[in-house]
């Protein structure tokens, strides 16, 4: 782990880093802004060293504000029912609590859309130190994905980027995924367009929700059912279930001869529904055409060598 956290040539921290990560991408968010993204905030609150977080912003602001002596606390009220439109969502708002306002170790992102404006998804980023521990951060999506619905969402090893300076940071994400197969990185703002259609891949926690499941023809009893020869399990959700691939994440460090099998597995018996056609990642991603290889990397490791 101390290897993930600290890479001989990484890019600088405020331009990309490795974390512990979870993306819920989220269905009917006028539930979420009705209460559903408050206990979201408050779970995080009770659960992530929110103690290092600096910095907050919103999408009715043009700059970032430091968190002052009040706390996080004088913030939810942003984010409470009274900032309601006429009933409906609040389209394209934006939250941002964070210690690093470019590649954060520890943050609170949402994104908020009015589904009658636009058929993509909105978005829900929680963030934690890589030393964190994982047993929380299954907590923490647990918690927070019984919040409010969703379509789908992964957790674990994560990357986390500057939108300032996003081909530098995918360059770096592009060598780092080179060695760590367990690692994943995305766009979540283009990928929100597309998880209606499939998944965007899969990690340690794979969210998917009955709806959807429905939608792609994915039978969730026969997922249960499968005689997984890794320790795969399934917990059920409000919205539907988290397929976790193994008791801790695992890096799948090349370097140390290691792989992530039970990721691996998920990832075979996913494959089917994990979408190839999304858009190309900055960087060496997008210039190598690599994009897709990377996502299926785990099932199809002859496409990512």
């Amino acid at each position: 782990m101390e290897e993930l956290a600290s890479m001989p040539g990484e890019a600088e921290p405020s331009v990309a880093r490795i974390v512990l990560g979870a993306t819920l991408y989220l269905e009917d968010c006028l539930s979420w802004s009705c209460g559903g993204v408050v206990n979201a905030l408050d779970a995080f609150c009770r659960l992530a060293p929110v103690d290092r977080v600096a910095w907050w912003t919103t999408s009715q602001i043009d700059e970032w504000h430091a968190v002052t002596a009040d706390g996080i606390g004088s913030l939810r009220e942003s984010l409470g029912a009274r900032g309601l439109l006429h009933g409906r969502p609040r389209h394209l708002f934006r939250f941002e609590l964070v210690d690093d306002a470019g590649a954060p170790s520890v943050g609170f992102s949402y994104r908020e859309i009015d589904s009658r404006r636009s058929s993509r998804a909105g978005v829900l980023e929680l963030t934690v130190p890589l030393d964190w521990s994982p047993e929380a951060l299954h907590e923490l999506v647990s918690v927070v994905g019984a919040a409010g619905p969703w379509t789908v969402g992964l957790a674990g090893h994560a990357v986390r980027w500057s939108f300032l300076h996003r081909r530098a940071a995918f360059d770096q994400a592009y060598r780092w995924c080179r060695r760590f197969r367990g690692l994943h990185v995305d766009d979540a703002e283009d990928v929100a367009w597309h998880v209606e259609r499939g998944l965007p891949g899969a990690s340690w926690l794979t969210l998917i929700s009955r709806r959807a499941a429905q939608s792609w023809g994915l039978d969730l009893d026969r997922l249960a059912a499968h005689p997984f020869r890794n320790d795969v399990t399934l917990e059920t959700l409000p919205s539907g279930v988290v397929v976790r691939a193994g008791g801790r994440p695992s890096a799948g460090d090349t370097n140390a001869l290691e792989y992530p099998w039970a990721q691996a597995e998920v990832t075979r018996w996913l494959a089917p529904w994990i979408l190839r056609d999304l858009p190309e990642h900055w960087g060496l991603f997008g210039s190598r055409r690599e994009t897709t290889a990377w996502r299926l990397r785990l099932a199809e490791p002859k496409g990512w060598k």
